[in-house]
């Protein structure tokens, strides 16, 4: 990795690969793949005041790098929230320990560990140990073409496609009839000491990956594939890892909960119950139900805890009127606004206001 220089990123550039959904939110993160697939390099020194996470991140043809003080660490972890991907995210330690909550258990991978993560998982890393690894994150439609484009062919010269463990927990993770399923896959290496010509090849591997991205150069693009295919075959050596399926309970329930919760987010908890039931085509009277069992509240009563939040960032971050405000969160009654904003905060909204403020903003 360290033959490869990268130019320095803004924010804009860093994220270009990844599009976050309800972040800063009370629900889970969403990530949504923009491209293909991604590969961030993150080396992690907390020894380094100055530059605690350098993260490298490869999209065709760029290559961008930033890096985050101790400070600047610190608060950015403090900030993360557990998440999922729209995304299969596979994680290579190349040395140190990454720390990993995986839903509700917190996994330790060491050099030569990987990870692999299904569509549904949550997790959330922890910034606490020093580590050096690489993330691979791969959409749905590109790590399907990776699998049916990998053929072997039999004595009788018939086109067969190649198996293997990776291969048959993606294609699981694919099938709709098990969409609500959460599992992730682990390959704990047996002995990094003895492992040290495999872990070459791996790293080999990596910067032949990166470095066919990044050049584009006639029939990059099957190369890239086929490299992905050969570091999946690499973890098959049962002398080397010590691998282990996890599944985890899923409930589709939980998951239709989540999904209401990304829409009334998204709409700024202005969305009727009949339109909730259009969209995910269910019956209005059951998702009220599934929002009242996770929360208490109706979905009235729940998408307005979204709007309250989106008039609480617009107070305080922008110079609309309270009236522009009412009337862009879709309240038609401004003194029912004003009661439940009220009821949350015992400020009115100009109090609030001018309480964050100051009294200049009206």
């Amino acid at each position: 990795m360290s033959s490869i220089k990268f130019q320095s990123a803004s924010e804009v550039q860093w994220n270009k690969a990844l599009r976050v959904q309800n972040a800063g939110s009370s629900i889970p993160e969403q990530y949504n793949l923009t491209m293909p697939y991604s590969i961030f390099s993150m080396y992690c020194d907390l020894s380094n005041e100055d530059a605690a996470l350098i993260v490298n991140t490869v999209i065709p043809g760029q290559h961008y790098l930033r890096s985050l003080s101790k400070k600047e660490l610190q608060s950015h972890y403090n900030r993360r929230t557990i998440h999922n991907h729209d995304y299969f995210e596979f994680m290579y330690v190349i040395s140190g320990e990454v720390l990993n909550y995986i839903e509700d258990t917190c996994c330790s991978y060491g050099s030569g560990d990987v990870c692999l993560l299904g569509l549904n998982t949550r997790h959330v890393e922890e910034f606490s140990t020093d580590f050096n690894a690489v993330y691979f994150c791969i959409s749905h439609d590109y790590i399907r073409e990776v699998i049916l484009n990998d053929l072997l062919y039999t004595e009788s010269n018939k086109p067969v496609n190649h198996t293997n463990m990776v291969y048959e927990f993606i294609s699981d993770s694919l099938n709709k009839r098990d969409q609500h399923r959460k599992e992730y896959l682990n390959f704990f290496m047996n002995d990094t000491r003895s492992n040290s010509g495999f872990t070459d090849r791996m790293q080999r591997l990596i910067n032949e990956l990166i470095m066919e991205i990044l050049s584009q150069k006639p029939g990059w693009s099957y190369m890239v594939k086929g490299l992905f295919s050969r570091m999946f075959f690499l973890l098959e050596d049962m002398t080397l890892y010590n691998t282990k399926r996890v599944g985890l309970s899923s409930n589709p329930e939980d998951l239709l909960f989540m999904r209401i919760s990304y829409l009334l987010e998204e709409r700024k908890g202005h969305i009727s119950r009949g339109e909730l039931g259009s969209l995910l085509n269910y019956n209005p009277d059951y998702l009220n139900r599934i929002v009242k069992k996770n929360t208490g509240a109706s979905i009235l009563e729940y998408g307005q805890t979204f709007s309250l939040k989106e008039a609480e960032a617009l107070l305080i971050h922008s110079t609309d009127s309270i009236s522009d405000i009412v009337h862009k969160l879709g309240f038609s009654n401004r003194s029912h606004f004003y009661r439940i904003f009220k009821a949350k905060h015992g400020y009115t909204p100009k109090e609030y206001r001018e309480k964050y403020c100051g009294p200049d903003i009206q």
